[in-house]
């Protein structure tokens, strides 16, 4: 629904997981692939025409069971977070995600927004600017996250932010 909805143009609107998500069976996420795929597919919260500028503050629960295979730009959990967003205590795990260009775990764009206290666990791939937690991030604040998950691509590829520019990322 929250999705749905920022998807749908109410883009600051503001959330908070009361307990953790399960979008699929995780007993076998590790095979899934191109080929091999969970009964629901994921589509980002945000994109290039509606970037999410609200919160959405996982309170210390996570999202499990993201699938996204796809060969459009700005994939994850959040598309693109927007000047003004903020994703902070959240996990994404068990997931498989993959895009084109800006592809992470947590969030796929962090244009101006601040990323606080998050983690991805899950398996990432895209072409340029891939990262496990943010796939690029640009004038932003990125603050203790981690990524103990897979990240791949063709360039600019990291664990935490694929690509950072003119921001801040610490511990």
């Amino acid at each position: 629904l929250f999705a749905s909805m920022v998807n749908g143009g109410q883009t600051s609107i503001n959330g908070r997981l009361t307990a953790d998500i399960v979008l699929n069976d995780i007993s076998n996420w590790e095979s899934w692939n191109e080929t091999t795929a969970p009964a629901n597919s994921w589509t980002p919260i945000g994109s290039e025409a509606t970037q999410f500028a609200g919160t959405l503050d996982g309170d210390g629960h996570s999202v499990s069971g993201i699938y996204i295979n796809s060969t459009a730009d700005f994939q994850g959990l959040v598309g693109i977070l927007e000047e003004g967003g903020t994703l902070q205590d959240l996990g994404v795990k068990a997931s498989y995600i993959k895009g084109g260009n800006q592809v992470g775990g947590v969030c796929g764009y962090n244009y101006h927004g601040t990323v606080t206290n998050c983690y991805n666990t899950g398996s990432v791939a895209g072409n340029i600017r891939v990262g496990g937690v943010c796939g690029m991030n640009y004038l932003d604040t990125v603050t203790n996250c981690y990524n103990p998950g897979s990240a791949e691509g063709n360039n600019y590829v990291a664990g935490v932010g694929g690509y950072n520019s003119v921001d801040t990322v610490t511990n």
